[in-house]
């Protein structure tokens, strides 16, 4: 793995982790309580609303546009990039929830039989969207995208473990 793709790893990672943590504020405190509004109920269930998909698109927009600045690493239109990696981060949350309905799982449950594959697609489903957006973007070719992939689920559940250790968000 190169140099460049842990840049490419970080730009993605630090903007998201800080988005997603602000946005586990806000919904342990019930802040911004008029956009908590269910996109749908019987396709997602609960959990996927209005309010998560409006407030990472936002606030992963400014974060990482003051991550890039900060890091001066040049990408075009860095509030558009950011906003698109907060949007598709939920976005590719959206099949697993629906299968979760499907199988009559409640939101934040799991499947007894394949709770180990519920629990790798949990982690990974954002993951391998977002990989794979940042090798459609060009910005890495789909071999990197796959060391991107890795990395970025392994900094998923190393942030999830953290969150849960410091109460900030409920389960692993």
């Amino acid at each position: 793995m190169n140099v460049d793709i842990l840049w490419h790893i970080l730009i993605i990672a630090v903007p998201l982790i800080l988005s997603n943590t602000l946005h586990m504020v806000v919904v342990k405190y019930s802040l911004l309580e008029e956009l908590n509004i269910p996109i749908s109920i019987r396709l997602f269930g609960r959990n996927k609303t209005y309010r998560g998909f409006l407030f990472l698109t936002v606030v992963n927009a400014l974060i990482f546009l003051a991550f890039i600045r900060f890091i001066a690493v040049p990408i075009e239109m860095p509030n558009w990039y950011g906003a698109l990696l907060g949007f598709f981060y939920l976005f590719f949350e959206l099949p697993n929830s629906f299968l979760k309905r499907l199988l009559k799982i409640p939101p934040g449950g799991t499947h007894e039989q394949f709770k180990y594959f519920f629990w790798w697609l949990d982690k990974s489903d954002s993951t391998t969207g977002l990989s794979f957006i940042h090798a459609i973007m060009g910005f890495v070719t789909f071999g990197e995208a796959i060391w991107m992939y890795f990395s970025l689920l392994f900094i998923h559940i190393t942030t999830t473990v953290i969150l849960v250790i410091s109460g900030i968000k409920k389960s692993f």
